[in-house]
């Protein structure tokens, strides 16, 4: 969920930055909905039951947006190695401070070999979506390239060849669970990789946006949502057991719902507090990194929310919301302190100088072992 291009705020889109913090508070409330033992506790196909997947389903394509507005983003930029240092030294902070925190405060439970994982986060996949996107990362300088060397109709063909593959072959070998193409219904490098092609489409042929107004990608979106909804309830009625075939990172449907979600963003043009927005969605990242962290999960998400369940569908989910916005803020407030701790201690120069120096080093090395 990173960002590698530093845009002044004359260049940015402001409408990616408001779809990146959309898409981190659906990504808190999906957690609230799943960890905090919201929909493993009601009963199938109740109110509350059809009310919670109806959010769960609404929200379910925040990961696949990052990585739309990854692709969108990067292809066009030059590629910082330090970003990857940054964020993997971004996460190695909340990994061992949090880690450390929990070791030694009375009543919780953290075991040695948590002490040990906390200074790999990428190897250990203590966060699957960091582990997949530091692949991706390594991989992008060469993605661009293939990208910019493709004529449009063969970047179109990439995608539909990739939307068949992953998204109709892929998805039903998984529900049988058979993952033939090990793409992990969506939790892979492999999968991100395909929707930052997709987001580098819209970035280069801005037309295909431009060919949908903002009313008709709202309406895209929710009819995919409310289709994508309506499958599961209408195969549990029938079946009579739960069925999340398409719902899953790797359904047509969600993946659609993603990009018109996406379309109607990029053109919003909503300049108003921009500084103040570009401030907001710089955090996001750390947003996860912290509401996903194990010993925040464990003591203060999972099955935090299960005593809602009994309520009325409105104050189950308005309870849900109004945790997932606490949750949002206090994590954005404790990593906007974070920054100003890594902006003192100039950790980004820090990064920049270590690449420079590796740079300089291997490079030499690399023009030998090419003239050979």
């Amino acid at each position: 969920m990173g960002n590698n291009l530093k845009l002044s705020k004359s260049q940015r889109n402001m409408g990616i930055e408001y779809l990146r913090i959309l898409s981190m508070l659906m990504v808190v409330i999906l957690h609230c909905l799943g960890h905090g033992g919201v929909l493993k506790n009601l009963e199938i196909l109740s109110t509350n039951y059809n009310i919670a997947w109806l959010l769960e389903t609404a929200c379910y394509g925040a990961v696949n947006l990052y990585a739309l507005i990854t692709g969108y983003v990067c292809v066009q930029s030059r590629h910082r190695w330090s970003r990857i240092l940054e964020l993997w030294l971004q996460v190695a902070f909340y990994s061992i401070s949090l880690t450390v925190l929990f070791y030694f405060l009375p009543g919780y439970d953290t075991g040695k070999k948590d002490l040990i994982r906390v200074f790999l986060p990428v190897m250990s996949k203590q966060y699957w979506y960091f582990s997949s996107y530091f692949c991706l990362f390594v991989f992008m300088p060469f993605i661009n390239k293939a990208i910019h060397s493709l004529s449009r109709l063969d970047h179109t063909k990439l995608i539909f060849t990739g939307a068949f593959v992953f998204c109709f072959l892929g998805m039903f070998a998984g529900h049988l669970g058979e993952d033939i193409f090990l793409i992990n219904n969506g939790y892979s490098p492999l999968w991100l990789a395909f929707l930052y092609v997709v987001g580098a489409y819209l970035k280069l042929y801005p037309e295909t946006i431009n060919a949908f107004s903002k009313k008709s990608c709202l309406a895209g979106y929710f009819i995919c949502v409310v289709c994508t909804w309506s499958s599961k309830l209408l195969i549990e009625k029938f079946i009579g057991k739960g069925s999340n075939l398409f719902i899953s990172y790797i359904s047509p449907l969600i993946l659609l719902a993603c990009i018109f979600l996406f379309m109607f963003f990029t053109q919003l043009n909503v300049n108003h507090g921009a500084e103040f927005i570009a401030k907001i969605s710089g955090l996001t990242f750390g947003v996860y990194i912290i509401s996903e962290n194990h010993n925040i999960r464990d003591n203060f998400i999972n099955n935090r929310f299960t005593e809602f369940v009994d309520k009325s569908w409105y104050v189950m989910i308005g309870c849900v919301l109004l945790g997932a916005l606490a949750i949002y803020i206090v994590c954005s407030i404790i990593e906007g302190l974070r920054s100003s701790i890594f902006s003192l201690l100039c950790v980004r120069k820090l990064c920049e100088r270590i690449v420079e120096f590796t740079k300089s080093k291997f490079s030499p090395f690399m023009k030998n072992i090419a003239q050979q």
